[in-house]
């Protein structure tokens, strides 16, 4: 029996719950949301489409949230027309900082998974916030914009997307990328294929690929179904203990070489202390207590380029906030 608790009862946190029933996850889904008669509304919704599962759905509090066996993070600013992902962190720091007081104090085996963006930004500071161990504190990461790319690619090739491998790692955001060196089709490297092995036609895909978001925001105001698949997916991952590759955005210390999450003795060390700290999306294997490893990530030298600007971008966003908090507490 497992108790899935999710906050923010938006667009976003509805179509999870929304898909979680469905795929009849969890066996109590609790939805919490500071606006209740919203949530009380959602939830009113929602159990009209129970009898398709085995799940209830009811509203919650942030205490009881605490205590859940995973916790889903959507509350946070929308995003805005012409706003990118980054431009909310300030306003998300602070709800952010305010939900995980809140659920104080989490039960130690609890999975705590952000999806409220800027993801990789949060993500990093729910690790800075929380006592969680770093296996059990997961963005959502590039999963959505991986699973986009996979249709892409099988759309151009006319064949399932369950046949490609390949991935978009780094920031879900304006710097993400796609190491094309490790992209696959069975066994095929994509680079040996045309249209693939034109430099303006990759381009082509990760334009697409990343300015998808954009779109649906300019044209409906938001995007919550693929993201709602897409974390379903992961709490699926946890539940069954699938072991599931996704890119997902974790703390990483700038090493490329396998890390074990699970006490497993490596020659690399990620501390949330250690400055050079970053969470950013690489291939990660995910169990019944989170991350069990980081997978080892090999990138030609461009690609490690792309990277390190991705990181850059996410770093300086870090260092500008922790110098405005710095600031106010003085």
């Amino acid at each position: 029996m497992s108790k899935i608790s999710i906050i923010g009862a938006g667009s976003v946190g509805a179509t999870i719950a929304y898909a979680l029933l469905l795929r009849r996850l969890g066996s109590t889904i609790s939805l919490i949301d500071v606006d209740q008669p919203k949530c009380h509304a959602q939830v009113l919704d929602l159990r009209d489409s129970t009898f398709f599962s085995e799940s209830c759905i009811i509203e919650g509090t942030f205490k009881d949230a605490g205590q859940s066996d995973i916790i889903i993070l959507t509350a946070g600013a929308k995003q805005k027309e012409g706003e990118t992902r980054t431009d909310l962190v300030e306003r998300n720091y602070t709800i952010l900082k305010q939900i995980l007081k809140q659920l104080h104090p989490i039960q130690k085996n609890a999975i705590l998974i952000i999806v409220s963006n800027p993801v990789d930004i949060l993500t990093y500071f729910a690790h800075q916030l929380s006592e969680l161990p770093p296996s059990q504190i997961i963005g959502s990461g590039t999963l959505l914009d991986t699973m986009r790319l996979r249709a892409d690619i099988a759309n151009i090739l006319n064949v399932s997307d369950s046949s490609i491998s390949a991935y978009v790692l780094g920031e879900h955001g304006d710097s993400q990328f796609i190491p094309w060196s490790s992209a696959h089709l069975a066994t095929v490297n994509l680079l040996t294929m045309d249209p693939f092995n034109h430099e303006s036609k990759r381009k082509e895909i990760l334009s697409r690929v990343s300015s998808k978001a954009y779109e649906m925001i300019k044209l409906k105001g938001a995007t919550y179904f693929g993201i709602g698949a897409c974390v379903s997916r992961i709490v699926e991952g946890i539940l069954l203990d699938q072991q599931s590759v996704w890119p997902l955005s974790v703390l990483w210390d700038g090493q490329f070489n396998e890390f074990h999450f699970s006490g497993i003795q490596s020659s690399s060390n990620i501390s949330r202390d250690n400055k050079k700290s970053i969470c950013i999306s690489l291939p990660v294997v995910l169990g019944r207590h989170g991350i069990s490893r980081r997978l080892q990530v090999n990138l030609n030298n461009e690609e490690k380029e792309n990277l390190e600007k991705s990181v850059d971008s996410l770093r300086k966003i870090i260092s500008n906030i922790e110098n405005d908090l710095s600031k106010q507490q003085k």
